[in-house]
C-alpha cells in the first residue's frame, strides 16, 4: 500500500521486505532486525505500522507485542517526529492519546457507513478496542456532526421492527431498550406511530403458521407462539375473529 512512498533503493529494498515476508514467514522473528536495518535510519516510526499491513498477525504474535502502540501512515505524516527525537512522559502521553481517539474516529465511521446505531450502541462496540475517553470524544465529534441520533435511530428501528419484522408492540419496546435507548425516546417514537397489532397478527399467521393450525393443537400452538412475540391474548383472538370471518 505504501511502496510508492519509498524511492529508489530503499524502494528496491523494501520490495525484498515484502517478498521475504510472504516467502518465508516462520523465518521473520529471525531475520527481522537485519531486514528493518536498511529502513531504520530514515522510516524508524514508520516501520512497525507498514509491517502491521503485511505480517499475519497470529503468526507473529510475540514479535508485534514488542511494539508499544502502532497507527496508520496519515497519522505520522500529521505528527511527525523526526528520527532520534527524545519525548517525556506527557508527550508519549499525548500521542497515544491521539492514536486512540484516531482509532476510534476510524472505528466509528466503519461501524456507522455499515448500518445505523444508537450511542450506546456504538460505545459499546468502540470499547472493545479504544479507551472510554476516546470512545467519547469521538462519539462527541460524530454528535456534532450529525451521523448520531437516537431520535431517528429509534424512529427507524420501530418503523422497521414493526412493518417489516411484525413484532409486537411490546417487543418492539424490548429491542429499543436492548439497544440503549432512553425511555422516553422509546415513548415518543412509538406516540408517533400507528400500530395495528391485530393487522400485524394476521399477516404473520398468514405468512408463518398457516400450515401449523392444520397440525393437531395447532390453534394452540400458535397462539402461545404469538404470544411469545409479546402479543396480547386479546389482539390475537381479535386477529383469528378476522381471520375465521374473512374480515380482512
Amino acid at each position: 500500500k505504501n511502496i510508492n512512498k519509498i524511492k529508489g533503493a530503499n524502494k528496491i529494498e523494501y520490495e525484498k521486505l515484502l517478498k521475504f515476508l510472504s516467502s518465508d514467514i516462520d523465518k521473520f522473528e529471525k531475520k527481522l532486525n537485519e531486514t528493518l536495518n536498511i529502513f531504520l535510519n530514515h522510516y524508524n516510526s514508520f516501520i512497525p505500522i507498514l509491517l502491521l499491513e503485511y505480517v499475519d498477525k497470529n503468526k507473529i504474535e510475540e514479535v508485534i507485542n514488542e511494539y508499544a502502540i502502532t497507527t496508520d501512515s496519515n497519522f505520522w505524516l500529521d505528527h511527525y517526529i523526526a528520527d532520534g527525537t527524545e519525548i517525556d512522559d506527557e508527550q508519549w502521553q499525548e500521542l497515544v492519546a491521539g492514536i486512540n481517539y484516531k482509532k476510534a474516529l476510524n472505528k466509528c465511521g466503519d461501524l456507522l457507513s455499515r448500518r445505523e446505531h444508537s450511542i450506546k450502541e456504538l460505545k459499546t462496540k468502540l470499547l472493545r478496542t479504544v479507551d472510554e475517553v476516546s470512545a467519547d470524544k469521538a462519539i462527541n465529534r460524530y454528535l456534532e456532526a450529525g451521523y448520531l441520533d437516537d431520535e431517528h435511530f429509534c424512529a427507524s428501528l420501530v418503523d422497521y421492527l414493526y412493518t417489516v419484522k411484525k413484532y409486537s408492540t411490546n417487543h418492539i419496546k424490548q429491542e429499543c431498550y436492548k439497544r440503549g435507548v432512553a425511555g422516553d425516546i422509546i415513548s415518543a417514537a412509538l406516540e408517533d406511530y400507528e400500530f395495528d397489532n391485530v393487522d400485524n397478527i394476521v399477516s404473520l399467521v398468514e405468512a408463518k403458521y398457516t400450515s401449523k393450525l392444520e397440525q393437531e393443537n395447532g390453534k394452540q400452538k400458535v397462539i402461545q407462539a404469538l404470544q411469545r412475540k409479546g402479543f396480547s391474548y386479546s389482539d390475537i383472538k381479535s386477529a383469528f375473529y378476522r381471520l375465521e370471518n374473512d374480515e380482512y
